[in-house]
């Protein structure tokens, strides 16, 4: 099935497949693009601010639990308390160029937007939406759109191929824009030559299905989490580009990354490129088994570029860290990682002898950072050279 060139406005949510083997993608030699903004005109000034009457209701959840508030632990919350606004949809682009979201209209200035309105059980309800940037002359997009594509449940061999999908704005809850699902009865789907580019949250996930293949993807500027795996076996992501990830500056823990997958087995990250991330670039947690991470660069991405946490046995050969700005690699495992259960396998390696191999590091039982010449006896190991043949 191919698609003529052009913008598309649209959601499909919930969209049910009946046939196998189907291929969705642009017609050769035209640009495809779904966006999920729309032009706005008719802006009225009101001293320094410009608005439009606006009532497109966005969840403000700030976990994935529609109606739950945030955590009050301390270093377990999902949200920045510098930055309020990191879980709202809303997004207003002016000749392109994202404007940053504030939580008062006194605050709104050139380059920033206020969405005045009410909030119950955390859904927004807005009436007006200001802009701090005169339009004139300009083009104004503000999304009304929340998910791209939802696809439902028992199909296998569906590959989507040669589109972008842009500016949508998914609320945490509501999970990705782009979403293969399934009760472990979706096998074997491609997504190859996309680009997703301005998401508000998340951009793809799989969800209870197996053997997808993830392939030739450029996610940028996601702001929560680029791409996420769930009870997703024989799972592969490959030959890919991730950056800017997390614009919306949410903290790392409990939740914000790259790539996330959990409960899964048999998982490759491979032949990819991670760069000027803001969040840990690849994160295996809750009981991920087989994880293979290997030829990948990681480029000033600011937290742990590849961590394993209370997941199973696992080979990291990594070709280029650089300026991380936290550790490398990092470890966390349950307390049958002592008795051996848990192994894993590091490796770094650089193809410019000029960018240092900083240690790989893992973190015992007790919490203790560990350098890998320390940890004597047990099942990791490390080496700062290595013929690596992407």
């Amino acid at each position: 099935m191919y698609h003529e060139g052009g913008t598309n406005h649209v959601s499909a949510i919930g969209v049910q497949v009946n046939k196998n083997n189907l291929t969705i993608q642009n017609y050769p030699g035209e640009a495809v693009w779904f966006d999920g903004s729309s032009v706005q005109t008719g802006w009225t000034q009101s001293g320094a601010t410009w608005s439009i009457p606006w009532t497109k209701v966005f969840d403000h959840s700030p976990t994935s639990t529609s109606g739950a508030a945030d955590g009050s632990t301390p270093g377990w919350q999902w949200i920045n308390a510098n930055y309020p606004a990191a879980p709202f949809p809303e997004q207003v682009f002016i000749d392109g160029v994202a404007q940053t979201q504030v939580t008062s209209l006194g605050a709104c200035v050139p380059g920033t937007f206020f969405v005045q309105g009410t909030t119950t059980n955390m859904i927004f309800s807005p009436t007006s939406l200001y802009i701090g940037t005169n339009p004139a002359g300009k083009t104004v997009n503000v999304t009304d759109l929340h998910n791209f594509l939802n696809l439902g449940v028992g199909y296998t061999g569906l590959t989507l191929r040669g589109f972008g999908v842009r500016r949508y704005g998914n609320a945490l809850p509501q999970y990705s824009a782009l979403r293969f699902d399934g009760n472990n009865n979706t096998t074997n789907c491609l997504l190859e030559n996309v680009v997703m580019e301005d998401i508000a949250t998340m951009a793809f996930s799989s969800n209870q299905c197996h053997g997808n293949v993830i392939r030739h993807v450029t996610v940028r500027r996601a702001g929560y989490r680029a791409l996420g795996g769930y009870r997703s076996d024989n799972l592969l992501f490959e030959k890919f580009l991730v950056e800017f990830t997390n614009t919306e500056n949410f903290n790392s823990s409990p939740d914000s990354g790259v790539i996330k997958v959990t409960q899964s087995q048999h998982v490759t990250v491979h032949g990819s490129i991670f760069r000027d991330n803001k969040c840990k670039a690849v994160w295996f947690d809750m009981s991920v088994y087989d994880m293979n991470v290997y030829n990948n660069d990681f480029l000033r991405n600011k937290d742990t570029d590849a961590f394993f946490e209370i997941s199973g046995t696992g080979y990291v050969q990594t070709i280029c860290l650089s300026t991380t700005q936290q550790r490398p690699s990092k470890l966390t495992t349950p307390t049958t990682w002592r008795s051996g259960t848990t192994q894993l396998f590091v490796a770094a390696a650089c193809r410019s002898g000029s960018i240092p191999i900083r240690p790989i590091m893992a973190m015992a039982i007790d919490g203790h950072w560990l350098s890998t010449k320390k940890i004597a006896g047990l099942p990791i190991q490390a080496t700062g050279s290595m013929a690596v043949t992407r």
